[in-house]
């Protein structure tokens, strides 16, 4: 408990770091926000009138620490292109994007996991040399091209999945498992190879230990030495790598939302960026920022249950 007291109040100093530095940031972007919202009328009243109105008249200084006076209130503000509240709009679209990223993630160490341990425990072995050759062949596919064959061939060729949309389960639960298909088989390929690298090579380092030589030598079968002594020893290294998966996930797969037409965070992003919306991308930006940091506390707290050497 001490320990995540003390990861949580580092937190804080992060975050207004990374607050500092993603505000410096939208203010040296090229482009006047306020003449994007009056559009193509060359009324410098009407400019003022709006650079008033978003508060990009005043210092800088005095413009951070209004946001950041803000944000501690839980005021994200609102969008300077919709109008509406940023939060609402952050968490739905949030919802949306851990649906298919938490699913794609579980189904994608479910399948790595074992097979890079069974790789690692057959080294040298035809099933270690296709482990290691997929593993090569996954990571050279970006995640985009993946959506795009998927929509050629299983969309429009095959008239079997919807090509783009979104449909909540909760509204409708076939089809909403339907639209999720191809996306979430996106992401997991994109993630199988990185896992299944990272679960083998810790595995093949475990295996080499003296309590694993001391363990069969006992007379214990190999399924229970996998099982009982490499597994969770191996699994430390692969739960970081989990984590840092999860956490760039959670942030928004803006890529996979944006082929297959998702409104999740990373879309919102994307389009708020686009839009020049300092508001908005600010949000996005320090949200994803608490997602990586709770996320990779969450990790550290659960290295103990894996590990009992390990020491908080």
């Amino acid at each position: 408990m001490t320990y995540a007291v003390k990861r949580i109040f580092m937190a804080g100093p992060t975050l207004l770091v990374v607050a500092i530095i993603v505000f410096t940031l939208m203010r040296l972007i090229p482009g006047d926000p306020a003449q994007l919202l009056v559009g193509d009328l060359d009324d410098a009243g009407a400019i003022e009138r709006v650079r008033r109105e978003m508060g990009l008249d005043r210092p800088l200084p005095v413009q951070f620490g209004i946001w950041l006076s803000n944000i501690l209130q839980g005021d994200f503000g609102r969008s300077a292109h919709s109008g509406e509240e940023i939060l609402p709009t952050l968490l739905y679209r949030f919802a949306i994007t851990a649906k298919f990223t938490g699913i794609a993630l579980l189904l994608a160490s479910l399948i790595s996991v074992p097979i890079g341990v069974v790789a690692a425990w057959r080294a040298k072995t035809s099933f270690d040399y296709a482990a290691r050759l997929t593993a090569i062949i996954l990571v050279s596919m970006p995640t985009f091209w993946v959506g795009l064959i998927l929509i050629l061939v299983f969309g429009i060729q095959a008239h079997l999945l919807p090509v783009v949309g979104y449909v909540s389960l909760s509204d409708d639960l076939y089809k909403g498992l339907l639209y999720m298909i191809m996306p979430v088989t996106a992401l997991v390929v994109g993630e199988l190879a990185s896992i299944i690298r990272m679960s083998r090579s810790s595995a093949l380092e475990v295996l080499q230990l003296e309590y694993v030589a001391h363990a069969r030598a006992k007379g214990l079968s190999e399924r229970r030495v996998l099982l009982r002594h490499v597994l969770p020893n191996a699994l430390a290294p692969t739960l970081t790598l989990i984590g840092i998966t999860l956490g760039n996930s959670l942030g928004g797969a803006a890529v996979t939302e944006t082929v297959f037409s998702i409104p999740g965070l990373g879309r919102y992003l994307v389009d708020a960026i686009y839009a020049r919306d300092y508001q908005v991308v600010q949000a996005c930006l320090l949200f994803v920022s608490f997602i990586f940091i709770t996320v990779n506390l969450l990790v550290d707290l659960c290295y103990p249950l894996l590990d009992p050497r390990v020491k908080l």
